[in-house]
């Protein structure tokens, strides 16, 4: 677990990661003010819209959680070899974030979904692609300055690469598949 702890001290890299909640809360409070603020201003406010945003934050801190906990597994795997150690270690982020972001997934695609628009998921999708970009790039550039200078183990900073890369890829690509208008009338 030698080379986890070290990725952690490369340029506040743990610091980085103890802002993330914090960023996220706020981010989506500024989702649910914008959102409010936009019904009012076109004349019809989305009654669910809290609903929407406390579901999608859920599923955001899960699908986060999980992803960290896939990345500590592969990492552990890498370093130890052993599959039961590194199910040890991540076990429960992977387990505890599916638990909660699949509860969020299903109650917004059972309750919420029918009703308003899908901004505040689209603006979700973008968070996390915004969220899982920069902790690739973090994770990347520790990769890279572990390698070409010799220090410290790849296994946790390369684990950390491919699976924020994945999931970068997962989240932008619906974003950037086609542009989505949520009324006919917008495209005039």
């Amino acid at each position: 677990m030698r080379g986890f702890n070290d990725m952690f001290m490369f340029a506040g890299f743990g610091g980085f990661l103890w802002f993330l909640p914090a960023m996220l809360l706020l981010s989506f409070l500024v989702i649910y003010i914008v959102g409010d603020i936009a019904g009012r201003r076109e004349g019809r406010r989305d009654p669910l819209l809290g609903a929407k945003v406390f579901l999608t934050f859920l599923a955001t801190v899960g699908f986060q959680t999980a992803l960290g906990g896939v990345a500590l597994l592969l990492g552990e795997f890498f370093d130890s070899g052993d599959y039961g150690e590194a199910l040890e270690a991540a076990g429960g982020l992977i387990l505890g974030g599916g638990i909660v972001a699949a509860y969020a997934g299903m109650a917004y695609y059972t309750r919420v979904r029918l009703y308003g628009t899908h901004r505040v998921l689209r603006q979700a999708v973008g968070l996390n692609a915004i969220v899982t970009g920069l902790v690739f790039a973090f994770a990347l550039t520790l990769t890279l300055h572990t390698w070409l200078n010799g220090q410290g183990e790849l296994a946790y900073p390369l684990s950390f690469t491919v699976v924020y890369l994945a999931a970068n890829f997962a989240c932008a690509s619906p974003l950037l598949a086609r542009p989505v208008v949520d009324d006919e009338d917008e495209l005039d």
